[in-house]
Parts: C-alpha cells; sequence; structure tokens
C-alpha cells in the first residue's frame, strides 16, 4: 500500500535508525502525528494568542513557559519562516499560504517529522532529522547555515519522492 501526500511517496522511505524499537518507515512515523494543532500566526486572533493560551506549555515542567510570547512574537518575522514545530504545535506563518498546495503538502509533512522525532532518540532538530534518513548536506556548517543546509535536504527530500522509486 502507497499513501501519498501531495507528490511524496511516504510508503518507500525507510529510515535506517530507531523510532522507539524496530525499523520503522516515514509512513509509520507519520502515523504517531495524532493531537497536532495548527494555529495561523498571521491570523490577527490565533497570532495574539500567547503560547499557554494555545495550550502550549514546557513538556519537561507541564507549566508555561516564561515569559509566554504571542505565537506572532514566539513564530518571528514572516518573511523568513514558513513553519516551525513547537512541541506538538505546528505554527503557520504567511509564507506557507502563498507556497502551492504541493508545497504545502511538504511543508506539513517537514513539519510532521519535526513533531514525531522530537522528544525521541532521533531529536527533532532539522540537523537530527536530516542525519537519521542519511540525507546529504554540509555537516561541518554551523548555526543557521547548519539549519538551513539540513532543512533544504529534508525538503528536497521530500520533494524528490523520499528517493523511493516513481
Amino acid at each position: 500500500m502507497q499513501a501519498r501526500a501531495g507528490g511524496v511517496n511516504l510508503a518507500l522511505a525507510t529510515p535506517p535508525g530507531v523510532l522507539g524499537g524496530g525499523q520503522v518507515n516515514l509512513l509509520t512515523a507519520l502515523g504517531f502525528t495524532s493531537g497536532l494543532n495548527f494555529f495561523d500566526v498571521a491570523g490577527q486572533f490565533e497570532g495574539n494568542l500567547t503560547l499557554s493560551e494555545a495550550g502550549i506549555v514546557d513538556p519537561a515542567t507541564g507549566q508555561p513557559y516564561s515569559p509566554d510570547p504571542t505565537l506572532a512574537a514566539y513564530f518571528g518575522p514572516q518573511s523568513e519562516t514558513v513553519a516551525e514545530t513547537l512541541n506538538s504545535t505546528i505554527l503557520l506563518g504567511s509564507l506557507f499560504f502563498s507556497e502551492t498546495t504541493a508545497q504545502q503538502n511538504v511543508t506539513l509533512v517537514h513539519e510532521d517529522l519535526h513533531a514525531v522525532f522530537g522528544g525521541t532518540v532521533v531529536g527533532g532538530t532539522d540537523a537530527d532529522i536530516a542525519s537519521y534518513f542519511n540525507l546529504p548536506y554540509d555537516r561541518n556548517l554551523t548555526g543557521a547555515a547548519l539549519v538551513t543546509a539540513a532543512s533544504r535536504a529534508i525538503t528536497v527530500w521530500l520533494t524528490a519522492d523520499c528517493g523511493g522509486l516513481k
């Protein structure tokens, strides 16, 4: 059986590592995404909610973050970021809504990966995920350059059908 998200074939990607034990393919990993919340941070109402009002708390303590910024303030400049995952919440910026449907599908799967792998032995950063799936990117970079390179590697991989056969 194959499931597709836009042009992304989710049945063919098999990571080399472990998600809570045993081999898991990308489709199985994305099956762990129940309970995700999505917010339009560009929206006047949702963007003005604080993290705690949106139900986002520090997973280590179960308490609101301090300070407790609005979703829009946490997200940062709308002109620089398409989406951001925080715990089980995916924040969608204005750039997301200007993407094509296919691009939005890739963005959502990319952000799902952050939600699925965050808090596991894999880790939820772009570099963690790109390394887990053995994606090519320059691992010698640091800071924002590393994040950008790893994020692009994930997006290219998802857009290219996760390296699977078409």
